[in-house]
């Protein structure tokens, strides 16, 4: 409904049966990779890949990913919410410390642990601008007039 189709329309944008669409949709039945991926296209919910990611593939179940659309505001809001912007070359200097000798020994692995979260953090927040980045493209590839920007023009 968000991408403005029926399930029908959805079902041949997606080269799938109806049926197939209406079971994704209600949790009935989980798409395999490639159709999320191409229901993340055709939805302009790029989110949908990391929902996928984070609760259907086992290799991804421990991934920390925005699942949800997050809007533009949200996104700049994540990033000012990191604490100390500062701390990213604090952090990469400690890593490069630890690192020399090639091993995480006793004294290091607390701030191997912080730094690894921090990363995460930081990680789930890139994720996030990424995706309102890939939204804005596919809804705008579907509809170039609404922002004045067509596909390969550049301000």
């Amino acid at each position: 409904m968000g991408a403005g189709l029926t399930q029908e329309a959805a079902a041949e944008q997606l080269h799938v049966s109806p049926r197939s669409v209406q079971k994704y949709e209600s949790g009935e039945q989980t798409p395999p990779p490639d159709i999320v991926a191409r229901m993340a296209q055709t939805y302009a919910a790029p989110w949908l890949n990391n929902w996928y990611c984070v609760h259907q593939c086992p290799l991804g179940c421990e991934r920390n990913l925005p699942t949800e659309a997050i809007e533009l505001q949200q996104a700049a809001l994540l990033l000012g919410a990191i604490e100390n912007p500062q701390q990213l070359s604090q952090d990469a200097r400690r890593l490069f410390q630890i690192s020399l000798d090639r091993v995480i020994d006793d004294g290091e692995i607390d701030d191997y642990i912080a730094i690894a979260q921090r990363l995460s953090q930081l990680g789930y927040v890139s994720q996030a601008i990424e995706m309102v980045l890939k939204q804005h493209l596919l809804q705008t590839k579907k509809s170039p007039d609404r922002t004045g920007i067509r596909s390969g023009e550049r301000r």
